[in-house]
């Protein structure tokens, strides 16, 4: 009996293992309780520059995480933030309610200006075409803290656990946006975190870590609040790659060697890498896209085939399109005699 016990917590124990989410971080050697820089993002509770003509407790800030920072592909599951610890004791929690939190993907060459997050381009949720997914929306709980002011290992993150999990693959920066509608500060100034948390973030401006935080309602550039990046804590679990499916047009004929585009095919997923090949004589143009051109040779006629190759996340996927080319029919007028 007492073996099948132990079996037993073993495989509890294994499984919990296997279960446990990988963990990243996005921070820098500055990293310490007390020392480092407090920013407003992701979210701040009451207008500290305004207070003595009352609270503006809604907020909403935007952060940008690059391709380095990320490091690989991943299904993020819990997004965390850590709030300046303060004396000694035992940790004090607020809470907030109403907390959204949206992700998306965006180029990296687009949405920055002279460093700093362009809106125009990042856009909020609310704007149309802005392309966000939700992640997350409830009550979060921010923890402050009370060891001594140690850094690294001894700070923890105040995690929220996504509603959504979000994929995360590697190939462009990741946007998270945060919106604060708690509709009042925390307690104020004697509450936990003393009305608003101070959140630890980047000591100096970088560039390719960018955040903007604004008081809601104001979301123009001239009045953004703060300009920090906070640290941020993923919790995740590695991506499963997505099958490579495709799907071509039936075969066609042409006479004659005028350009002919290759069109009707579709590819899942859509982002998938493309590449064209075939075994014909002629020019075949814009072959990383659904729609390449080929133009047969002078002399060509025949039957043409065409391979396309799809690539995402380690699979792929072919398929070819058939297209046969005969002689352009030649008009001769004959005169009776």
């Amino acid at each position: 009996m007492k073996k099948v016990k132990i079996i037993a917590v073993l495989l509890l124990m294994s499984f919990s293992i296997l279960a446990q989410e990988k963990e990243l971080i996005i921070k820098d050697n500055s990293f310490m309780c007390g020392t480092t820089i407090n920013g407003k993002a992701p979210a701040e509770y009451n207008d500290t520059s305004n207070m003595g003509n009352g609270v503006i407790p809604n907020s909403w800030s935007a952060m940008r995480c690059t391709v380095a920072d990320m490091v690989d592909s991943k299904k993020i599951k819990t997004i965390g933030f850590y709030i300046d610890c303060g004396g000694y004791g035992t940790p004090c929690d607020d809470t907030a309610d109403n907390q959204i939190i949206y992700m998306k993907l965006i180029d990296p060459n687009i949405g920055l200006s002279n460093g700093k997050l362009d809106m125009d381009v990042i856009k909020h949720p609310d704007e149309a075409g802005s392309g966000y997914t939700k992640v997350f929306e409830g009550t979060v709980t921010w923890t402050k803290p009370k060891a001594p002011y140690a850094g690294g290992p001894g700070i923890t993150p105040s995690k929220i656990v996504l509603d959504t999990p979000f994929e995360y693959d590697n190939t462009k920066d990741l946007i998270i946006y945060y919106k604060n509608q708690n509709g009042d500060n925390l307690g104020g100034v004697m509450s936990c975190n003393g009305g608003s948390p101070s959140f630890l973030s980047y000591p100096t401006h970088l560039e390719a870590k960018v955040g903007n935080a604004g008081i809601d309602g104001t979301r123009k550039e001239n009045t953004t609040k703060d300009w920090t990046f906070p640290f941020i804590y993923f919790g995740y679990e590695d991506s499963t790659p997505q099958n490579v499916s495709i799907t071509m047009p039936t075969a066609d004929t042409i006479c004659g060697t005028e350009p002919y585009e290759i069109s009707g095919t579709t590819v899942s997923p859509t982002d998938a890498t493309l590449n064209w090949s075939t075994d014909g004589s002629g020019q075949l143009s814009n072959g990383g896209t659904l729609t390449p051109t080929y133009t047969p040779s002078a002399t060509e006629t025949g039957t043409i085939t065409f391979t396309l190759t799809a690539e995402k996340g380690g699979k792929t996927a072919t398929g070819t399109f058939s297209l046969t080319v005969k002689e352009k029919p030649v008009a001769k007028i004959i005169k009776k005699q």
